[in-house]
């Protein structure tokens, strides 16, 4: 991009985010604007294939450029640890996007819910009967490659990871590729794929072992 472009988009994007900060009606205005796109995007199969190609040209570039997604990542880490109001909006951002997510989609919850399981109980990461992948938590927070987003978590790590089961170079996923929104139950453990909550899976878990004694 031009950089006296680049330079005024953002500082056109530094005017929204205070605004979105300290005028409570702008941000109320611009999620309800958010929330009218997401609608007519999902609703609307002709204003679908009006969107412009940006997306899909950053989708090619993404997946056959790593040098460009090293640089932009590069870039976008940097104003985030320097700029505190960037950091904010960003959080703020996050933050939304859990919220909408937690109450309007089961799997969400679901995938969420899971992680917690794997980091709180032992029982569950080692004597499920997994599909493809087991759990494994470490003490410390580590850095893998993921076999399924094909990139190395960046920052600082994360503590849970899934290990191919039987495969010897230990291929790993991180949790949200072992987990995807359009396929959880191919996640969860043979005889579990209805199961959403932990008392269910204690129950199903002791059903089971009772079926297998007779």
């Amino acid at each position: 991009m031009d950089p006296e472009r680049r330079k005024k988009l953002d500082e056109r994007n530094e005017r929204r985010r205070f605004r979105i900060a300290h005028d409570p009606e702008y941000q109320a205005k611009q999620d309800e604007d958010k929330k009218q796109r997401r609608l007519r995007y999902a609703s609307d199969p002709q204003h679908r294939k009006k969107q412009p190609e940006s997306g899909h040209i950053w989708n090619t570039r993404k997946s056959q450029d790593p040098e460009y997604v090293e640089a932009r990542n590069a870039s976008k880490r940097s104003r985030y640890e320097s700029d505190i109001e960037f950091r904010r909006a960003r959080q703020r951002s996050v933050e939304k996007s859990r919220v909408r997510l937690q109450a309007e989609n089961p799997r969400y919850r679901l995938r969420k819910s899971l992680h917690q399981w794997c980091l709180k109980h032992d029982w569950v990461r080692e004597t499920l009967p997994w599909k493809t992948h087991q759990p494994v938590l470490f003490a410390s927070k580590v850095h893998k490659e993921c076999k399924g987003c094909t990139r190395v978590k960046v920052r600082e790590g994360v503590k849970l990871w899934w290990r191919k089961i039987g495969d010897r170079d230990e291929s790993w996923l991180c949790h949200a590729c072992h987990m995807p929104m359009d396929n959880h139950t191919a996640a969860m453990p043979y005889g579990y794929e209805d199961v959403t909550t932990l008392e269910g899976t204690i129950n199903r878990k002791q059903e089971l072992e009772r079926t297998a004694k007779g």
